[in-house]
Order: C-alpha cells, then structure tokens, then sequence
C-alpha cells in the first residue's frame, strides 16, 4: 500500500539518532514500529484538519461558488483520502499510505492533458444549461482538449516540530521497553 507512491522519508536528525539507538539496543523494536505509524497517522490526518500546514493553496473562486460558497475543507469534501490513509508497521519500519490513485496529484501537484471529449443530450434551457429534467431542448456538447493544474497541497508530510511525538515514542521504549 503505502510504499507504491507517496513515501515520506524523514530526515530529521533527533528521529534518526534514536532510530539508531534502537537498532543497537533493541532486538524486538514492533511495538515501537507500530506506535510510530499511528503517530504518523495522527500527523497527517492533523495536516488535513488544519487544512495545510503550512496553510494549502486556497481554492479557486468557482470551486468554492460551486460548492455553495464554502471554501472549506480543502481535499475532505468526500472523506475518501482522509479516511484511505492506513498505517503500516514491521519490526524494522513504520509508515502511512493510501491506495487512491489521486493522493500523489493532490499532494504533489501537476498537470492533467485532458483529450476532447463528446457529452451526449446535455440539456438547455434557451441558451444556458439547465438541470437534468428542466432544460427545453437537448444538445450533444463536445469539450475541447484542456489542461487542468492541480496545485501541490502536501498532506504526506512531517510539519516542522511534529516530530516530538516520535521522539517521545522512541525514547519512552528505549526507557522502558513499553509505547
């Protein structure tokens, strides 16, 4: 799962020097692996409640006039990413991932080419679109080919000072053997 896209490798000088006080002093680290992944679960899902940390790009004006002037949340409208984000652990790693093929595109950014395309029996009320069941008359409607950029809203990601929870796993086991 979580290690075919977006991988979150920290660097972060404190984290690895207790990573590697645990590697030598430690023959059975699972527990603090598993601990670790929640952690990191309660790191993202902190990024998504927080709408960015730092704060996300904000929507477009005619996304939010489309979703009834609410600007708010930003990438939480359905829950699906939120909610497909699962922790992983072994005795060596702890991780998150997610399966939606759109996490790397909203976390990273990019640029969709979208091909021309036909909509059949799009309905008109004169000439404006009108609601399913509303509309006068009915027209095929070809969309010519467009670009659509996505911009990068990293959730996959250990803000700044975040990392004391792990610190504070780490060192906690390496005290007492417990998480």
């Amino acid at each position: 799962m979580a290690g075919d896209g977006i991988v979150i490798d920290y660097q972060g000088a404190a984290v690895n020097e207790y990573l590697t006080q645990l590697a030598m002093r430690c023959d059975a680290p699972e527990p603090a692996m598993g601990a670790i992944a929640e952690e990191l679960l309660a790191i993202v899902q902190g990024n998504f409640i927080a709408n960015g940390r730092p704060a996300w790009v904000a929507l477009k004006p005619a996304t939010v006039k489309a979703r009834g002037g609410n600007a708010t949340p930003i990438l939480r409208v359905k829950g699906d990413l939120f909610s497909s984000i699962q922790p992983e652990h072994d005795a060596t790693s702890a991780q998150v991932g997610t399966n939606l093929i759109k996490a790397l595109i909203l976390n990273s950014g990019g640029t969709i080419d979208r091909a021309a395309y036909s909509v059949p029996n799009v309905e008109f009320k004169g000439r404006k679109f009108a609601k399913k069941g509303k509309g006068t008359s009915k027209k095929n409607v070809t969309i010519g080919a467009h670009s659509i950029t996505i911009p990068a809203r990293p959730f996959m990601m250990i803000p700044d000072g975040e990392e004391i929870g792990i610190i504070d796993i780490l060192r906690n086991f390496l005290i007492t053997g417990q998480t």
